[in-house]
């Protein structure tokens, strides 16, 4: 299930305003409001939203199988119920990362962004049938 509630709530935590996440994304402040009022959108929106709040967009899927297991920085496995944003301002107040962790971080988080986009396609697909 899709929670875009979500969004207001990280957006308040990264201090990024509804009107600057909307004008990024390239979106109206209204419609990121109806967004989260309505609880819908299409999956490039929320890619969009997901790149811009620095989440992968499963951040805003609840833990029934949509959302993955995410790692830190450091190697350790997310603890049950743990959201990615945590993890995520945990690992990145990390400091001494060389740019070689960082690329391995980046390139692990690309293939986790992947089997997300592939898992959320799978679920749309069941729905339409």
């Amino acid at each position: 299930m899709v929670n875009l509630q979500l969004i207001k709530t990280l957006a308040e935590k990264r201090n990024i305003s509804i009107v600057s996440l909307a004008q990024e994304v390239g979106v109206s402040e209204q419609h990121i409001h109806q967004m989260c009022r309505t609880n819908s959108t299409k999956i490039a929106t929320l890619e969009k939203i997901a790149s811009v709040l620095g989440v992968p967009i499963t951040y805003f899927f609840d833990d029934s199988g949509a959302a993955m297991k995410f790692i830190t920085a450091n190697g350790d496995h997310a603890k049950a119920g743990e959201r990615f944003e945590d993890i995520y301002l945990d690992s990145s107040s990390a400091s001494g990362d060389s740019t070689a962790d960082l690329a391995a971080e980046n390139e692990s988080l690309r293939r986790q962004l992947i089997a997300a986009q592939q898992k959320i396609i799978s679920l749309l697909e069941n729905n339409i049938k």
